[in-house]
């Protein structure tokens, strides 16, 4: 019904394709990476096609969800919802830590979701939009590996284990060095029990946010992906896309982390090159945790990881702005 972007194939400039080959190869991260000019046509795609942990890039499909209901008038983008101490999680965010019957709005929700990856306000939309149904609007859209199987409390215990989510930072970080997460959890696996994307799906996604492709037809319209991709602007994690761009450079995108026997470090969004056009990007990366390592080693390996996306991203860019 919709046409997505080339799949599992160079169409970029030669130059463009070694240089990116070359950041790729030369590691530390394993995984999928895509790119899509929008205004030119052009598609990369290395493993692009392959499954992997979205981790927080899950909140995208979520984004998307929520807008389709808020204009099936669903729900509402002012509406207040009370937040309750059973649907707190684990991990990033502040209103973990905040009091039960705070009543934040839809739109707060999504910019806390987005910003700065509220996990506890995640779950609150994912509570009340379906995780059923934000797959099926991703399934809608052509996108049949992109999955949201779990809330992100679910997800996290098998990261985390039965933790609770009140400890501090420092208390959790000692609760997971005695009880290292399970390498074979689902929640590092690929497979559709889990939440998953491709590279080459998640870069299409945001084609479609930026473009509009098939989104009428889902119920989402152009005042929809306005304010949604005002929400992605918003992004205050930006150690991996934009962390190497020049200042200024406008990046509507989301990160997604997992830590423990594999490090997950995710990145995905629309580069804006002004009158140089947009770039739709995906990085997707799962890489093994060599057990020797110590706890400085490992945080110079997470950098390493969050180097090479921005290379990826800084070669992007430089071939574009100066073609």
């Amino acid at each position: 019904m919709y046409t997505p972007i080339a799949r599992g194939c160079w169409t970029v400039a030669v130059s463009l394709r070694i240089t990116l080959e070359a950041i790729i190869a030369a590691g530390p991260a394993t995984g999928g990476f895509a790119l899509h000019h929008i205004e030119r046509g052009e598609s990369l795609s290395f493993d692009g096609a392959t499954p992997y942990p979205a981790a927080s890039v899950f909140k995208v499909p979520v984004l998307v969800e929520a807008f389709r209901q808020i204009n099936r008038g669903e729900i509402g983008l002012e509406e207040r919802w009370p937040l309750t101490e059973q649907v707190k999680s684990a991990g990033s965010g502040v209103l973990l830590r905040l009091s039960p019957g705070l009543q934040p709005t839809v739109r707060d929700l999504l910019t806390l979701m987005i910003s700065i990856s509220d996990n506890t306000a995640t779950d609150m939309l994912v509570g009340r939009l379906g995780a059923e149904r934000v797959t099926a609007t991703m399934h809608a859209l052509g996108l049949p590996d992109t999955v949201v199987a779990a809330t992100c409390r679910d997800l996290l215990r098998g990261v985390l284990g039965e933790a609770s989510p009140a400890l501090a930072p420092h208390a959790l970080a000692r609760y997971t060095r005695a009880h290292p997460a399970d390498p074979d959890s689902p929640a590092f696996s690929g497979a559709h029990d889990n939440n998953v994307s491709t590279a080459e799906q998640m870069c299409d996604l945001f084609r479609r946010i930026h473009t509009g492709d098939g989104m009428d037809a889902i119920g989402v319209d152009a005042a929809a992906r306005t304010t949604m991709y005002e929400i992605l602007l918003l992004q205050q994690l930006n150690d991996r896309m934009p962390r190497f761009l020049p200042p200024g450079t406008a990046v509507a995108h989301k990160t997604g982390s997992l830590g423990g026997p594999w490090l997950v470090r995710n990145d995905a969004g629309l580069l804006d090159l002004e009158a140089r056009g947009t770039v739709a990007l995906a990085c997707f990366t799962r890489t093994r945790l060599p057990r020797a390592l110590s706890d400085l080693e490992s945080n110079r390996l997470i950098t390493r990881i969050d180097e090479q996306i921005a290379a990826f991203t800084r070669a992007v860019y430089d071939h574009y702005t100066t073609a």
